[in-house]
C-alpha cells in the first residue's frame, strides 16, 4: 500500500517537503500531485505578487517590516488556494504529465537512494519560490550589493554572522534575523548618493560618534506609537563584514544595550531587552524579529 504524500501545510514546512523527496520514489504519482499543487502554489503566488505590485500601498504606514508580512501572508494564500482546488492548473498538469510516468513494469527493481535532504536548501524568503534551484548562489557577500533570495543571503552572511556572535555571546540567527527585518533580507539596503551601497545591514544612524561616510534617506520613527516619516543620516561601511563589527561595537559600547549582552544566552530575551534599550521606535520591533526567527529555518544553516 502506498503511503499518502501530504501536501505542506505551510510554505515553511519543510518535513513535507523532505518527506516528499523520499516518497517519491514509491508514489510517483502522489508525488506528481503534490509538486503540481505546488507548482500550482507559485503561480498563484505571482499573481498575487503582481495585484500587490499594482497597488499604491499604503504611503504612510509603508516600511520593510510590513512589507515582509505581506508577501509571508502572499505566500501562504497561494499555498491555501492551490491545496483546495485552485484554479485547475494542478489538474491540468497531472493529466500531462501521467502519460510520462513508468508503469510498475518498467519501474527499477531497486530504488535509487535519494540525496540527502540538506535543510539549507530550503531557507525560505518572503519573495522567494519553494523550489531555489535556479537561484545563483553567493559565496562571496563582498561581490554583490543586493540579494534576489533568501538562500543567498543567508549563506553569504552567515560566516561573518557567526564571528560576530561569537563576539556578543548570542546565536548567529539572531543577527542574520535581525538584518533580514531591518533591509528585507538584503534587498532594500540604504544606497549613498551614487547609488552604491551603503552596506549597512542594520541600519545603524550616524550620529555625532560617527565620523565615516552618512547616507541620508527618509525613514519611518514611531512617536507615541504613530508613525512618522523623517530624514535620517545612517552610516556608510565598505563591506558587510565591517558592517557585522560596528554592530558588536555599537552594541557593546552603549550603556543601554548592558542589559541586553548579559542576556545574550537566551536569543528572544535579547531581542526584547536591545529592542527596551532603544535600538528600534517599532513597537512591534521584537516580535517582528522573533517572527521571522520562528518561521526561517535558521538554527542549523551552518554553511
Amino acid at each position: 500500500m502506498n503511503t499518502p504524500i501530504q501536501q505542506p501545510q505551510s510554505y515553511t514546512d519543510f518535513q513535507s517537503l523532505a518527506k516528499l523527496r523520499t516518497q517519491a520514489r514509491d508514489d510517483s504519482q502522489g508525488a506528481l500531485r503534490t509538486v503540481a499543487e505546488q507548482f500550482e502554489s507559485l503561480f498563484l503566488g505571482m499573481m498575487v505578487k503582481s495585484m500587490r505590485d499594482a497597488s499604491i500601498g499604503d504611503q504612510l504606514f509603508n516600511s520593510n517590516a510590513q512589507n515582509t508580512y505581506l508577501e509571508m501572508y502572499d505566500k501562504e494564500l497561494s499555498l491555501s488556494l492551490s491545496s483546495q482546488g485552485g484554479i485547475g492548473l494542478a489538474d491540468t498538469i497531472v493529466r500531462q504529465l501521467s502519460q510520462n510516468l513508468p508503469t510498475d513494469a518498467e519501474s527499477p527493481a531497486v530504488a535509487q537512494p535519494a540525496r540527502p535532504f540538506n535543510r539549507d536548501e530550503y531557507i525560505i524568503h518572503k519573495s522567494m519560490p519553494l523550489s531555489s534551484a535556479s537561484a545563483p548562489i553567493v559565496t562571496k557577500p563582498e561581490s554583490v550589493e543586493r540579494f534576489e533570495t533568501a538562500e543567498q543571503f543567508v549563506k553569504a552572511l552567515w560566516p561573518l554572522a557567526q564571528k560576530a556572535a561569537d563576539k556578543l555571546g548570542v546565536e548567529p540567527k539572531v543577527l542574520i534575523s535581525q538584518a533580514a527585518l531591518e533591509t528585507g533580507w538584503g534587498k532594500r539596503i540604504i544606497d549613498v548618493a551614487d547609488g552604491q551601497s551603503s552596506y549597512n545591514l542594520f541600519n545603524i544612524k550616524a550620529d555625532h560618534r560617527w565620523s565615516g561616510e552618512r547616507a541620508t534617506v527618509a525613514t519611518l520613527e514611531y512617536k507615541g506609537g504613530i508613525a512618522v516619516q523623517q530624514q535620517a543620516s545612517f552610516r556608510v561601511y565598505t563591506s558587510y563584514a565591517e558592517s557585522f563589527q560596528d554592530y558588536v561595537d555599537f552594541v557593546s559600547h552603549s550603556p543601554r544595550y548592558s542589559e541586553a549582552l548579559n542576556k545574550a544566552a537566551d536569543a528572544e530575551d535579547y531581542i526584547d531587552a536591545l529592542h527596551k534599550g532603544g535600538y528600534a521606535t517599532d513597537p512591534d520591533y521584537a516580535a517582528k524579529i522573533k517572527a521571522i526567527m520562528g518561521q526561517v529555518l535558521l538554527a542549523e544553516s551552518e554553511v
